[in-house]
């Protein structure tokens, strides 16, 4: 009996192992392909950046949030994201000169943070928390990424 729990043991780690593995060269191959909303020129003025924070482990419903977000900002920031008001930028917390943000807006999990700027110094931001609630329910989750980054900006005028 022993003998059978020592083989599930080792049969769990390796599984593991060969996941996170996986998810490695997953996050590689999407690191190379090019960001779906452009980064817009810092200039003189308010911007408001929408982060994607994530980790190295990521799954598929963390892989599917990032996509609804860059989305959302895309087909309804077009015009904005052009004229350099709003950006996106999907940011990894694993990576070292990334940790601040961690501490920057109290992040704990995968998380979506409007930051508004002025003359590249940060002004406010918020922690869209419904995100995992919403996650599920693209329509839902787009249109909630909209509606409060376009209160930023109301907010902005």
């Amino acid at each position: 009996m022993i003998q059978i729990g020592r083989l599930f043991f080792c049969f769990l780690f390796l599984f593991v192992s060969a996941c996170q593995s996986n998810d490695r060269v997953l996050y590689e191959k999407d690191q190379a392909k090019p960001s779906a909303v452009p980064v817009p020129e810092v200039k003189a003025g308010r911007c408001l950046w929408v982060y994607y924070f994530f980790n190295n482990a990521r799954c598929l419903t963390c892989r599917k949030m990032e996509k609804y977000v860059k989305e959302a900002v895309n087909d309804f920031f077009s015009d904005e994201i052009e004229n350099g008001r709003v950006g996106f930028k999907a940011v990894n917390i694993d990576e070292a000169h990334n940790k601040h943000f961690i501490h920057d807006y109290a992040l704990y999990t995968k998380s979506v943070v409007l930051s508004e700027t002025k003359d590249g110094r940060e002004m406010r931001w918020k922690n869209l928390e419904k995100i995992w609630e919403l996650v599920r329910n693209e329509h839902d989750f787009r249109n909630y990424i909209r509606d409060e980054a376009a209160l930023f900006l109301k907010d902005n005028k």
